[in-house]
């Protein structure tokens, strides 16, 4: 195993005292693996949904000419009237 210094920001490393103090984990490397596995399966379930819509946007077919103007107005628009 190779070892490895992390420096924390406060908020942080009160987080890793505080489940070491409650009991939840035996170590602060125990937590940071907890934290590390679980950014690691919402990265892998993120992958997996960005994957899943681009196959369905390729199967849906040619959506014709695309005005890259026209779709940058429309999304300041849209961000504008929600007040963005």
């Amino acid at each position: 195993m190779r070892q490895v210094q992390v420096l924390l920001p406060d908020e942080l490393n009160d987080f890793v005292e505080t489940n070491l103090a409650r009991g939840y984990y035996a170590s602060a490397s125990d937590v940071i693996g907890d934290a590390l596995r679980l950014l690691e399966t919402q990265q892998s379930a993120k992958l997996k949904w960005l994957q899943e819509a681009y196959r369905i946007g390729i199967e849906s077919g040619d959506a014709g000419e695309i005005d890259i103007e026209e779709i940058i107005a429309e999304g300041k628009a849209r961000r504008a009237a929600a007040g963005k």
